[in-house]
């Protein structure tokens, strides 16, 4: 089932403060988070990663790669450094979901 964009921000939260899960979210946490969602989703679709054509239905098969990638964005502004690594690792995460999926472009061929 789609994820939502507020079901991503939400998550991304609860796995920088995966001590203190089951705590109320300040509405002010939720909109740093919320702020960098659309500036991600920009650099990933720059980048060839993953387009995002609706955030208010994220497919299930990448939720958890871009929360962590949004965690690891926005974590910044909450004392916890950006990690490239961590970052890389989540990329590589989407690129083998969507390595699957149909290209729907030519195939060049090569005659002898």
């Amino acid at each position: 089932m789609p994820k939502t964009r507020a079901e991503l921000v939400n998550k991304a939260i609860s796995l920088l403060q995966q001590e203190g899960a089951g705590q109320s979210i300040d509405t002010e946490d939720f909109q740093t988070f919320d702020d960098a969602v659309e500036p991600l989703l920009a650099e990933l679709s720059f980048a060839h990663i993953i387009t995002v054509g609706d955030v208010e239905a994220i497919d299930d098969a990448v939720f958890l790669p871009l929360a962590r990638l949004l965690m690891n964005e926005a974590g910044e502004d909450f004392g916890r450094p950006t990690d490239p690594a961590f970052r890389q690792e989540n990329e590589n995460r989407i690129r083998r979901v969507l390595a699957g999926e149909p290209l729907y472009t030519p195939a060049r061929v090569e005659y002898f």
